[in-house]
C-alpha cells in the first residue's frame, strides 16, 4: 500500500512524545489517483480547470497558468487548485511534502501548503513564491495575510514543512535551506480538526512524500512517560 494510515497505540505516544507519530503518508508510487479530494478554483475569472494526476510516482497539477490574468478587483485568489489528503487532524501536528515545479521558466511560480481546511471559506495557506513566503487565513472566502517572510525559493525539488499548534495559534515553517521561522497569531487558533493538503494559485507543480505527523501535547506526553517509568519501577520492586 502506498497510501498509509497509521494507528496511534498508547505505547507509541510514550516512545516518541517529542517527535510525534505518523498518522498518514503517501509517496504516490501506486499511481492510482484515489483517496485525495481535488478542488479547482471557481468564479467568473476561471479560464481552465486544474488537472490532477498521479503519475511518475508523484502527484501533479499539470495545467499551467490556468487562471491568468486574475481579477484584481477582488481579493483573489480564494480557492485556487487544492488537493486534500484523506486525513483530518488538529491539536499540534506537522505536514510535510516535497514540491517540484512543472514550470521551470515561471518567475512567479507558487507552491502552497493547505491546512486546517474546514470548507472553501475556512482554511489556512502557506504560499511560497520567489519573492517570499506568505501565511494566509481564509475566512468567509477572503484571504487575510497573517505574516510574510523571506525564503530561498528554487524550482528544484524543495521540502516544505508546516507545524501548526492549533491550541496556541502558532505556525512554524521550514522551506528547503531557508531558516526556520515561527509565527503566532490568534487567527491561527483552531478548534477540532481540519483537512490538510497542497495547492497553487494558478501554476503547474508536483508533490511527493506527503506526510502528516500528530504531535502529543507536552504535558500529556510527560504524564504518560512518568506513568510508564513508575510502572517499570514497580515491576522491578515486585
Amino acid at each position: 500500500m502506498m497510501k498509509i494510515f497509521h494507528s496511534l497505540p498508547f505505547v507509541l505516544f510514550v516512545a516518541a512524545p517529542l517527535h510525534g507519530a505518523v498518522i498518514y503518508s503517501d509517496n504516490f508510487d501506486d499511481n492510482t489517483n484515489t483517496g485525495w479530494t481535488y478542488l479547482n478554483r471557481d468564479g467568473a475569472t476561471e479560464i481552465a480547470d486544474a488537472v490532477w494526476v498521479e503519475t511518475n510516482g508523484r502527484l501533479e497539477q499539470q495545467t499551467t497558468n490556468y487562471d491568468f490574468p486574475r481579477d484584481t478587483t477582488v481579493n483573489d485568489p480564494v480557492l485556487g487548485a487544492i488537493a486534500l489528503a484523506p486525513v483530518s487532524v488538529g491539536g499540534t501536528y506537522t505536514v510535510s511534502a516535497d514540491f517540484i515545479s512543472l514550470e521551470p521558466d515561471n518567475n512567479f511560480q507558487d507552491q502552497d501548503m493547505v491546512f486546517g481546511y474546514r470548507g472553501e471559506g475556512q482554511f489556512f495557506i502557506v504560499e511560497t513564491i520567489p519573492s517570499g513566503l506568505n501565511l494566509f487565513s481564509v475566512v468567509a472566502g477572503d484571504r487575510n495575510l497573517i505574516a510574510n517572510g523571506p525564503i530561498s525559493f528554487r524550482h528544484d525539488p524543495t521540502t516544505l514543512v508546516v507545524t501548526h499548534n492549533a491550541i496556541l495559534g502558532e505556525v512554524t515553517l521550514s522551506h528547503g535551506s531557508s531558516p526556520q521561522v515561527t509565527y503566532s497569531d490568534p487567527a491561527l487558533v483552531m478548534s477540532g480538526t481540519g483537512l490538510v493538503g497542497v495547492g497553487s494559485n494558478n501554476d503547474a507543480f508536483a508533490i511527493d512524500n506527503f506526510v502528516v505527523d500528530q504531535i502529543p501535547e507536552t504535558g500529556v506526553a510527560s504524564l504518560l512517560g512518568l506513568s510508564i517509568l513508575f510502572l517499570g519501577r514497580r515491576r522491578k520492586q515486585s
